[in-house]
C-alpha cells in the first residue's frame, strides 16, 4: 500500500512521516484560518460597509509592516520552529482580544481588528511556514513534496468551507466562530513543538546563527530590512520577484473591493455572506484538490517551474476581464474570490515558494521577509490609495476597470520576465555556493594609525633580500593605501628590480593622486630600462582619461634608448593622429627588421595592440618567417587587426596568398589563427575548407573551425546540414554545434534532439554494463566495460559541449561542476538549473548519471 501511495504521490517511502506531520499542520491551521477570514469578512461588510474597505486596506498594510518588522528582526536568527510557534500563539491572542472587544459592545473596534488579525496572521504565517518547510528539502525534493503539502489547503478549504453553515449554526452569534479559530492555532503550535520529538530529529535552523551578530528591537529590524533590500537590489531575479509581488498585491486589492461591493449588493446579511463564501470556498477547493494533488507536481516537472509559473498570471488576466465586462454579476465576484483565495494558494503560492529555491539558503528568510514585510504592504497601500481616489473622481466611472486591466497586464508581463530570470538565478547561486554572502559581514581591513605602518617599515628593513622587500612593499601598499606612497618612494632608491616592482605595484593598485604621479615621473628618468618601462605603463594607465596627456608621455618615450620602453609607447601612438602614428611606425621599423627574434616578436605584438586594419601590411611579410615564435606573433597580430574592421580588397588578396601555408603550419596556434582569418580573407567556398578541420584531432582546432563557420553565418548551412547524416561522430558533433549557433530559430530543437540521442546511447551502454558486470573478472570483458564507460564519458562531454554552443559557456561549466558536488542539495540545484536549459524530460535522463 505504501509503495502504491509513494508512486501515486511521487513521494519516497522514508519521506512519509515528516510529510504527514507537515500536512496535518497545514490542514489544522487552514481550517481555522478559513473560518476566521470568512466570518471576519462577513461581519465587517455587513456591519461597517464596503465603503470603509479602502481605509482598512491601508491600515492592514501598516499593521502588517509592524508585525513583519518584528518577525524580520528574528528571521534567520532563531530556530524556525520556535519562531513559528510564537507566531501561532500571538495570533491566537489577537483573535481572543477581538472577541472580548465585541463582547463589551465595541463592534467598531472589534470587527476591523478581527479582519486585520486574519490578514496579518495569514501573511506572517505564509512567510515563515514555507521557510520552515523548505528547510527540510533540497530543490529537487521540494519540487515533489511542496505541491503535495500545498494540497492541505484544498482539503482544509473544502472541510472549512462546506462546514461553515454548520459552524455558524452552532453559535448564537456569528462572532463566536472566533473561538473555533483560536483552538486551531493552539493545536498547530502543539504539533510544531512535538514533531522533532516524535520523529527524533532536529528542526531546521537557518544558516546564519544568532551568535554571528546579535541584535534586538528596531536596530535588528532596520538591519534586516537593509540586508534584505541589499540582497534584493543586487539580484535581478529578486528584483523581479519583488516587482511581480507588488503588482499582484495592488491588483488583488482592487478586485477584492470590486468583488466585495457585489457581495454586499446581492447578499446583504452577514450569515448569508458567510455561508455563501464558505460554500464557494469548499466547492472550489474540492475541484482544485485532484488537480493540485495529481497534476500540479507533474505539470511542474514536465513544463519546468518557469513555464508553470505563468499559469496563474494568465488565468488571473482572464478573470479580471470578467470583472471588467460584467461588473455587477455575482459570478464575477465569485471568480475573483476564487482567484485570490483557492486558486492563488493552489498555484501562485505553491510555485512562488519553489521559485525561492533559486535564492541562497542563508539569505532566503530575509529576502522573503523584505518582500513579504515591505513590498506586499506597500502594494496594499497603493491599492487602497487608488481606491480612496474614487470618491474624489465620480465623473470617471471607468477608472477602476481601467486600473484592474492595466495591473493585470503588467503582472502577466512580469511573470514572463521571471521565467527567464529564474534560470539565471539558479546558475548564479551555484556559482556562489552561498560563500560570497559570508563576506558581507566581514569588516574591511583598515589602518587607523601610523603604528602599524611603522612596524611594517621596520620589518622591511630587517632583511636585504629583494624578494622579501617586494613582498613587504606589496603588503604596505595594500594596508596603507596612499599613506604607503612615501614609504615606497623611500625604498625606491634601492636596486632596479625593487624599483621596477614598486612601479608595477603602483600601476596595479590604481590609487591615483599627485604623490603617485610624482613618484612614477621620477622613475621615468631611471637609468634602468625595465624601471622606465614599468613607470611608463603606470603613468599612461593613470592618464587613461586624458588622451592628450597619454600621447605626450608616449611621444617622450619614443626617444628612449631601451627598445622595451619604446614598445610600451608604440601601440598608443599608432592609434593617435597621422603625425604621431608615422613617428611610431618609424620607431617600430628597425625592431620589425631586428636580427633578434624576441624584438621582432615584441614589435609584432605592439602592432596587434593597435587594433587598426591599416597596419596589416606591416605584419604580412612576417607570416613567412622561419622562426616559429615570430610567425606565431604575426598570426596573432593579424587576428587582432582583422577583427578591428573590414579588410580592403587588396589586403584580403595579400592575406589569401599566405593562408595555405598557415593552415598546414606545424604550430597549432598558427593553424587556429589561420582558420579565424579565413572568414576575413574573403576566400571562396571557405566553408568547405573549414569543414575539413572539423575532423582535426585537436579539440582547439575543431573549436576554431566551428567559430569561423559561425562567423560565415547562413552561407555555411548548405555545407553543414548533410554532415548530420553521414559524417563521423566527431564531425557530426561539431557540425551540430555550428548549426545550433547559426540557426537560432531552430537551435533549441537541434540541441534537444542531439542531447536525447546521446542520452539514449548512454543509458543503452549502462544497460550493457549492468549485464556485463558479473563477467567483468574476464580480462576481455573488463576491457569492453572500460570502453563503454569511456564512450559514455565522451557522450556526456558532447552534451555539455552542445549546451555551451547555445547557452553561456560559463554557466554551463558551473552547472556541470555542481553536478559533481558531494552535497545532494547542490546537485539538486544544478539539475534544476539544467532543467531551464533543456526540457524536464531530458533532465530526468541526466539525473541518474549523477546520483
Amino acid at each position: 500500500m505504501l509503495e502504491l501511495l509513494s508512486r501515486l504521490f511521487n513521494v519516497r517511502p522514508h519521506e512519509w512521516p515528516r510529510l504527514l506531520f507537515l500536512y496535518g499542520m497545514g490542514i489544522v491551521f487552514l481550517i481555522g484560518l478559513t473560518w476566521g477570514e470568512t466570518i471576519a469578512d462577513a461581519l465587517f461588510l455587513s456591519r461597517l460597509g464596503v465603503e470603509n474597505l479602502p481605509v482598512l486596506f491601508v491600515l492592514e498594510a501598516v499593521i502588517t509592516i509592524i508585525a513583519l518588522a518584528i518577525f524580520s528582526a528574528f528571521a534567520d536568527r532563531i530556530r524556525d520552529d520556535v519562531l513559528l510557534i510564537a507566531i501561532l500563539l500571538l495570533g491566537a491572542l489577537s483573535v481572543l482580544l477581538s472577541r472580548i472587544l465585541a463582547g463589551i459592545g465595541q463592534e467598531s473596534l472589534a470587527f476591523p481588528m478581527l479582519y486585520l488579525a486574519s490578514r496579518v496572521i495569514r501573511d506572517v504565517f505564509n512567510v515563515q511556514f514555507w521557510t520552515y518547510v523548505n528547510g527540510f528539502y533540497d530543490t529537487r525534493s521540494a519540487k515533489r513534496i511542496i505541491p503535495v503539502i500545498a494540497t492541505a489547503a484544498r482539503i482544509a478549504g473544502a472541510i472549512a468551507g462546506l462546514s461553515m453553515p454548520i459552524i455558524t449554526s452552532l453559535f448564537s452569534q456569528a462572532v463566536d466562530v472566533s473561538f473555533a479559530w483560536i483552538s486551531t492555532l493552539i493545536l498547530m503550535a502543539i504539533m510544531v513543538w512535538s514533531m522533532p520529538r516524535l520523529l527524533r530529529d532536529q528542526a531546521p535552523s537557518p544558516a546564519s546563527r544568532a551568535s554571528q551578530k546579535q541584535g534586538s528591537g528596531i536596530g535588528a529590524y532596520l538591519n534586516n530590512i537593509r540586508e534584505g533590500y541589499g540582497f534584493v537590489a543586487k539580484s535581478p531575479f529578486l528584483r523581479w520577484m519583488a516587482a511581480s509581488t507588488l503588482l499582484l498585491i495592488v491588483l488583488t486589492t482592487l478586485i477584492t473591493f470590486q468583488g466585495s461591493a457585489i457581495f454586499v449588493a446581492e447578499l446583504k446579511d452577514e450569515r448569508v455572506i458567510a455561508d455563501y463564501l464558505g460554500t464557494l470556498t469548499g466547492i472550489t477547493n474540492l475541484v482544485m484538490l485532484p488537480i493540485q494533488l495529481f497534476l500540479l507536481g507533474r505539470l511542474v516537472q514536465r513544463l519546468g517551474l518557469g513555464t508553470a509559473n505563468l499559469i496563474y498570471p494568465l488565468s488571473l488576466l482572464g478573470i479580471c476581464g470578467s470583472l471588467i465586462l460584467f461588473p455587477r454579476a455575482l459570478f464575477s465576484a465569485a471568480a475573483q474570490h476564487f482567484a485570490r483565495t483557492t486558486y492563488r494558494t493552489a498555484f501562485r503560492n505553491t510555485l512562488d515558494n519553489l521559485m525561492y529555491n533559486a535564492v541562497p539558503l542563508r539569505v532566503k528568510g530575509r529576502a522573503r521577509a523584505f518582500i513579504g514585510g515591505l513590498v506586499m504592504p506597500i502594494g496594499t497601500i497603493i491599492g487602497g490609495g487608488l481606491l480612496l481616489l474614487r470618491p474624489l473622481l465620480p465623473q470617471i466611472p471607468w477608472l477602476l476597470p481601467t486600473l484592474i486591466g492595466a495591473f493585470a497586464l503588467a503582472y502577466a508581463f512580469s511573470a514572463f520576465v521571471l521565467r527567464r530570470q529564474y534560470a539565471r538565478a539558479l546558475v548564479s547561486m551555484l556559482a556562489q555556493e552561498d560563500y560570497s554572502f559570508l563576506l558581507s559581514s566581514a569588516s574591511d581591513l583598515a589602518v587607523t594609525d601610523n603604528t602599524t605602518l611603522d612596524l611594517l617599515r621596520s620589518k622591511l628593513q630587517e632583511r636585504s633580500e629583494t624578494e622579501h622587500k617586494i613582498f613587504m612593499a606589496q603588503l604596505i601598499l595594500e594596508i596603507g593605501g596612499k599613506r604607503a606612497v612615501p614609504i615606497l618612494a623611500e625604498i625606491a632608491k634601492d636596486e632596479p628590480a625593487l624599483r621596477a616592482s614598486i612601479a608595477d605595484l603602483l600601476s596595479a593598485a590604481d590609487l591615483g593622486g599627485a604623490a603617485v604621479r610624482h613618484l612614477l615621473n621620477a622613475l621615468l628618468s631611471d637609468p634602468d630600462g625595465e624601471v622606465r618601462r614599468a613607470a611608463a605603463s603606470g603613468l599612461m594607465q593613470y592618464a587613461y582619461q586624458d588622451r592628450k596627456r597619454i600621447n605626450q608621455i608616449a611621444a617622450r618615450l619614443l626617444s628612449d634608448p631601451d627598445a622595451r620602453v619604446r614598445l610600451e609607447a608604440v601601440p598608443i601612438l599608432l592609434q593617435a593622429d597621422e603625425r604621431l602614428s608615422r613617428s611610431a611606425l618609424a620607431a617600430l621599423e628597425p625592431l620589425l627588421n631586428a636580427a633578434e627574434p624576441s624584438l621582432r616578436v615584441s614589435a609584432l605584438q605592439a602592432l596587434g595592440k593597435a587594433h587598426d586594419a591599416r597596419y596589416i601590411a606591416q605584419v604580412l611579410p612576417h607570416l613567412a618567417e622561419p622562426n616559429d615564435e615570430v610567425r606565431l606573433a604575426a598570426a596573432l597580430s593579424l587576428e587582432a587587426l582583422c577583427a578591428s574592421g573590414k579588410l580592403p580588397d587588396h589586403l584580403a588578396r595579400a592575406l589569401r596568398e599566405h593562408l595555405d601555408s598557415l593552415l598546414s603550419d606545424p604550430i597549432e596556434r598558427v593553424r587556429r589563427a589561420a582558420l579565424t582569418l579565413l572568414a576575413y580573407a574573403k576566400v571562396r567556398q571557405a566553408e568547405q575548407v573549414l569543414i575539413r578541420f572539423l575532423a582535426d584531432p585537436s579539440a582547439e582546432i575543431r573549436a576554431a573551425a566551428v567559430e569561423a563557420l559561425v562567423r560565415l553565418g547562413k552561407p555555411a548551412l548548405k555545407a553543414l546540414t548533410p554532415l548530420l547524416e553521414r559524417a563521423t561522430p566527431t564531425v557530426r558533433l561539431e557540425a551540430t554545434a555550428a548549426l545550433i549557433r547559426i540557426t537560432k530559430e531552430r537551435a533549441t530543437e537541434r540541441l534537444r534532439a542531439a542531447v536525447q540521442e546521446n542520452l539514449l546511447a548512454i543509458h543503452a551502454n549502462l544497460a550493457r554494463l549492468a549485464l556485463l558486470q558479473p563477467c567483468a573478472t574476464y580480462r576481455s570483458l573488463n576491457l569492453l566495460c572500460s570502453l563503454l564507460r569511456e564512450r559514455n564519458a565522451e557522450r556526456l562531454d558532447a552534451i555539455f559541449y552542445l549546451l555551451s554552443a547555445l547557452h553561456d559557456p560559463r554557466s554551463v561549466q558551473i552547472i556541470r561542476q555542481s553536478l559533481d558536488h558531494p552535497q545532494a542539495r547542490v546537485r539538486a540545484n544544478a539539475l534544476e538549473a539544467l532543467e531551464s536549459l533543456l526540457s524536464p524530460q531530458l533532465v530526468k535522463l541526466i539525473a541518474p548519471l549523477y546520483a
